[in-house]
């Protein structure tokens, strides 16, 4: 063994795009009214050409899926190294399956996948050949958007030389290619007299979801530097639960998702074959704000659950060590947004137990700049509310909170992220296709701009 994992392949492709459970497996089918794929005189090298030169082509190229058959050994195997939550593990795939998955993609979107070094051994009927590769969009691309190596194991049957099985993982999640799987690299080659095709036609990037993150979510899609893949960003909200039903009907790329998905929602995405990668983006915070005249200088999460929920034993300010302004009832007023809206389903799960449910009396209101309103003209009332509305300018004062016992009290700022106690995260979901612009995307959400773009609509980016 040569000690080496292999990188991505044919499918630079796949990735993530396939089903935890192993598939059903298919005899690959014996191609039909098809050229000679390759002579022994050929030897490998010419089985491994051919493979790229069959998966490879512009946009709106039919692949000729039979040629591919045709080169895969009876059984023959793709094994796809992806990430999930556990790390790298290896998920096996027929050609057929790699044809059902990756091939509309692949036609759709344009996509070239070029050799640039080979490392080949032979013995007898048995050949290993480590083809470290390239892919970009189109051949008029100036740099590739991936790198990788396909591990191909071939054997000679009939004279033939056949595809067993192809290993592969990318670089961008193995790491940089070894200078020994870089040798006589050059310019990629040209893909057997092919013209280069065109520039590809702006493509759009399908993002749906939590209505929560939908301003910030249109501003990453003015931000992205689509030029760079040929992919624009269309945003829609809708809610959650929305974006995850529009993933599993593969009418969306991208979940923007104020919480995980639920069993069902998950079943419903890998039943369409589609695993979902997970990534948080950051964090979303609640503000609990007074009057402006009440001097409490901190307050603990159990001390608020005490404050809201019924049968809670905080009733009075005087029992915080707080004395309201002459005039001022001490009784404490509790405001809240209506308790169908998010801002309030997060603040149960943060702040409430099991069973808890919010105190009778309190003030429900249509939204948070309500809640901000009704705090500021009622010296004894507390709320809690969206950042962004309990700014410098908002006439209420925000409340510094602690988790616990011995915790710090911090403000609601962005720069406490997940630190501070009225924290959630903000979780993208995505669907890894063909051409990587999706990933792309998504992996420039974590750069510098995609950050700055978090913080300034009152979210907490992650580290």
């Amino acid at each position: 063994m040569l000690g080496m994992i292999a990188l991505v392949s044919l499918a630079a492709l796949l990735a993530l795009l396939v089903q935890d459970p192993e598939p059903v497996r298919v005899v690959p089918a014996v191609p039909t009214n098809t050229a000679p794929i390759n002579t022994a005189a050929e030897g490998p090298e010419g089985t491994v050409a051919a493979l790229y030169d069959t998966i490879s082509g512009p946009a709106g190229k039919v692949r000729d899926w039979d040629r591919l058959r045709g080169l895969f050994a009876p059984d023959g195997r793709l094994v796809a190294m992806v990430k999930g939550r556990g790390g790298m593990r290896p998920v096996v795939l027929t050609v057929e399956d790699y044809v059902t998955r990756a091939g509309q993609g692949l036609e759709r979107d344009g996509f070239f996948e070029q050799e640039i070094a080979q490392q080949k051994q032979v013995f007898g009927d048995i050949a290993h050949v480590f083809s470290t590769y390239e892919c970009r969009y189109s051949l008029a691309d100036e740099k590739p958007f991936l790198r990788g190596i396909n591990s191909i194991q071939l054997v000679r049957v009939g004279g033939k030389w056949q595809v067993l099985q192809i290993l592969w993982e990318q670089e961008v999640d193995a790491g940089p290619i070894p200078a020994e799987f870089l040798v006589a690299a050059g310019a990629p080659k040209a893909a057997r007299g092919e013209r280069p095709a065109a520039a590809l036609p702006p493509l759009a990037i399908r993002v749906r979801g939590s209505d929560m993150m939908l301003q910030m979510a249109q501003q990453w899609g003015k931000a992205w530097p689509c030029a760079e893949t040929g992919a624009a960003v269309n945003v829609e909200g809708g809610g959650t639960g929305t974006g995850f039903a529009a993933f599993a009907a593969g009418q969306a790329d991208v979940v923007l998702a104020s919480r995980r998905p639920a069993d069902k929602e998950l079943a419903a995405a890998r039943a369409s074959g589609t695993e979902p990668v997970e990534v948080c983006v950051g964090h979303s915070l609640l503000a609990i704000c007074v009057h402006p005249d009440n001097q409490i200088s901190q307050l603990q999460l159990l001390e608020l659950r005490n404050i809201y929920r019924e049968g809670g034993t905080l009733t009075k300010w005087s029992q915080l060590g707080v004395t309201m302004p002459a005039g001022v009832s001490d009784d404490i007023v509790l405001v809240s947004p209506q308790s169908n809206g998010h801002g309030f389903q997060q603040f149960r799960s943060q702040v409430f137990a099991g069973g808890d449910r919010l105190r009778s009396g309190t003030h429900e209101l249509a939204g948070h700049a309500d809640v901000r309103d009704f705090v500021r003209e009622t010296p004894n009332a507390i709320g809690f509310v969206d950042p962004a509305y309990a700014g410098a300018e908002s006439g209420v004062r925000t409340v510094p909170m602690s988790a616990g016992e011995g915790q710090p009290a911090l403000e609601p700022k962005a720069a406490a992220g997940s630190a501070y106690a009225l924290a959630w995260p903000l979780w993208v979901y995505y669907r890894d296709e063909p051409t990587g612009r999706v990933k792309a995307f998504v992996r420039w959400l974590g750069t510098d701009d995609g950050r700055a773009l978090l913080q300034r609509h009152g979210f907490a980016a992650a580290k």
